[in-house]
């Protein structure tokens, strides 16, 4: 039901039909005691969160008191192939496109191991993290706050045999 009609009306010195009046009360009760929704609702009607029913399974998330954002996760890749250096900025540099948390580090290759670092604006994010023919991971990091139009770079400290290291860079927004 998108809007309340009246029925029945009546003019002055009519005499009023019972079962007509309560046809327009009903018309009325019906509405307000659960027959509202979307299309009788102003836009602007300003409800409160905790008095509308959600539809949790399209991914949003309502605690019935206010809205929670959608946790979104992001990676960054660094993959290198062949004879692997010690270096600095090996590989792709990535430009943080919204602030973010990263929430763990990913590592493997393809035999004996590697130590890689990854960092911030110059910074260490995580240094140290040594990656083996098993993929491994960590979440311990100096630094979890990304901030939009940080660079992230990814250096090799130390080899060990290693050839083909693969790492990903988790994290998660808001």
């Amino acid at each position: 039901m998108s809007t309340i009609s009246r029925q029945y009306e009546y003019a002055a010195g009519e005499t009023i039909n019972p079962d007509e009046n309560n046809a327009n009360e009903n018309a009325i009760y019906n509405l307000v005691n659960g027959g509202l929704d979307n299309d009788n609702i102003a836009s602007d009607a300003n409800i409160v969160e905790s008095k509308i029913a959600f539809n949790t399974s399209s991914g949003h998330s309502h605690n019935g008191t206010d809205s929670k954002l959608i946790t979104i996760n992001r990676a960054f890749t660094w993959t290198i192939l062949g004879t692997l250096a010690t270096g600095n900025n090996q590989g792709a540099q990535y430009i943080v496109p919204q602030n973010m948390t990263v929430v763990k580090i990913w590592g493997k290759c393809s035999a004996s191991n590697v130590q890689v670092r990854v960092r911030k604006n110059g910074s260490d994010i995580k240094s140290g993290f040594e990656v083996g023919s098993t993929v491994t991971s960590s979440t311990s990091f100096t630094s979890t706050s990304l901030t939009a139009g940080d660079v992230l770079t990814f250096d090799i400290t130390a080899i060990n045999g290693a050839t083909d290291v693969f790492i990903t860079l988790e994290c998660k927004q808001p």
